[in-house]
């Protein structure tokens, strides 16, 4: 979709397990671990801020293998969370009502996000601002995570150069004259 305000940056870097987020305020490098189950999550004490669980939706036992994560869920106060059913495009775009349904109550219910995409071609249907993949990205940059670094102060991206912090017009030269007295 279209949006006034650009989606997030969401790139792995160069070190394995490490994606880097930038927005226009800040920037941030995330470790990002890939697990199958649980068991298989190192946190290294670090506490788990956010959480993506993919499943196939083409694929039932895909989904009911989420289960497994009811306890992580319980455990960790996870600040981003998603439940993301992949390959949308196999289904022509559209998920039966019912099973919509059932995909949305087992998310909220675990606080999580439902969220419908396709990695390979997100369809779109318009019901809301983003959706797929895109909306996952947003999720992600729309979390402030710890260790971040801000791009600008906040004064610096609201206000015009043209335009004194209290809001009055004036020109560049008096705003750094001002700022210089």
């Amino acid at each position: 979709g279209l949006h006034a305000t650009p989606l997030p940056s969401v790139a792995e870097t160069k070190d394995p397990g490490v994606w880097s987020i930038q927005t226009k305020y800040f920037v941030v490098d995330v470790r990002v671990c890939y697990a199958e189950v649980p068991e298989d999550v190192v946190l290294d004490g670090a506490p788990c801020e956010g959480i993506v669980l993919v499943f196939d939706l083409t694929d039932e036992a895909s989904f009911n293998h989420l289960e497994c994560w009811q306890s992580f869920l319980k455990e960790h106060d996870v600040e981003v969370g998603i439940c993301g059913g992949n390959k949308l495009d196999l289904l022509g775009g559209q998920v039966a009502a019912a099973t919509r349904e059932k995909y949305t109550n087992w998310s909220l219910d675990h606080q999580l996000e439902f969220c419908e995409c396709s990695a390979l071609a997100d369809v779109f249907t318009g019901s809301r601002d983003t959706e797929g993949v895109e909306r996952v990205v947003e999720a992600l940059g729309s979390h402030t995570w710890s260790g971040y670094t801000k791009k600008l102060s906040t004064a610096a991206l609201l206000t015009p150069p043209h335009v004194d912090a209290a809001g009055a017009a004036g020109t560049r030269a008096h705003a750094e004259q001002e700022e210089s007295c």
